[in-house]
């Protein structure tokens, strides 16, 4: 199927039809539900967000601190026109966030009644623990020797026809060619391509807007699998775990420069009363 695609880098034209991807691939995703519990009321806002946001990647691939690709497919209605399809983002090495820098904070503009459709809270404990997660899990060890992937998303009509692993293996190529390390936070929806295609989970990240406890933590491994793994154990809320193989393809990577693909796993959990919003999204 990989062989009716094609991958090129994206550009300002692509704006409106990556806009239309994430806002559909989005949508399937808990993890984004957490951070937007009412993006079924309030459609346009969403759309406004991520269009936003879908320029502000453009913005900085001409900056020349990211990269986005996006996958090319013959149309569903009419197979002899492409169209795209699926985008990958990554942060380009030399642009990661430093420890110590603070975390941006989420802004509402009330002026045009933007952002109904978001949890502002969740969305700023989301950006704090994963910027905190990400400089231990993949900043101390990698530095400046990393690909990170920000964003993967693929239109919902076009699943399983291989987009997403060739937007994978775009970045994997890069990054033996320089010899640097592919990082990433997984969600539960793309976890399973990742592993297919050799990444290893590192660690695991909880992400929690009130007060309690949170799920399980689970081991985190490199590329080559731990020789045992070790048990499991409840964490308090916004903190994260990470265990490394000393003789795994992290520290191969630390000694010989040798490419590693990570995975960080992010898992939120929403305490409290419930939100009418996410109420109606969840049915």
């Amino acid at each position: 199927m990989e062989s009716t695609l094609t991958v090129r880098p994206a550009t300002e034209a692509d704006i409106g039809a990556m806009t239309t991807i994430t806002m559909m691939a989005y949508s399937l995703n808990p993890e984004w539900r957490y951070r937007f519990p009412r993006l079924n009321f309030y459609p346009e806002d969403h759309h406004a967000f991520l269009l936003r946001r879908q320029a502000g990647h453009i913005d900085n691939s001409i900056k020349g601190t990211h990269t986005v690709m996006v996958v090319e497919a013959p149309s569903n209605q009419n197979p002899c026109v492409k169209k795209v399809v699926a985008l990958g983002v990554w942060e380009l090495p030399g642009t990661f966030t430093r420890e110590g820098d603070a975390p941006q904070k989420v802004e509402i503009d009330a002026t045009q009644n933007q952002n109904r459709d978001a949890d502002i809270p969740r969305m700023q404990v989301f950006r704090e623990k994963l910027g905190e997660a990400k400089e231990v899990f993949f900043n101390r060890i990698y530095g400046e020797k990393q690909l990170f992937l920000l964003s993967l998303a693929t239109h919902p009509e076009y699943h399983r026809r291989g987009a997403g692993t060739m937007l994978c293996r775009w970045a994997m190529n890069k990054a033996r060619e320089e010899g640097l390390a592919v990082t990433l936070f997984a969600t539960g929806i793309g976890k399973m391509l990742y592993e297919k295609l050799g990444f290893k989970q590192l660690g695991v990240v909880h992400v929690e807007s009130t007060g309690g406890t949170v799920g399980k933590a689970f081991p985190a491994q490199s590329r080559r699998a731990l020789n045992q793994e070790k048990p499991r154990k409840s964490l308090p809320r916004g903190t994260f775990v990470l265990h490394l193989d000393p003789h795994g393809a992290a520290a191969d990577h630390l000694l010989n420069r040798e490419p590693v693909w990570i995975i960080g796993e992010t898992v939120m959990k929403a305490t409290g009363t419930a939100d009418p919003g996410k109420l109606a999204d969840s049915t």
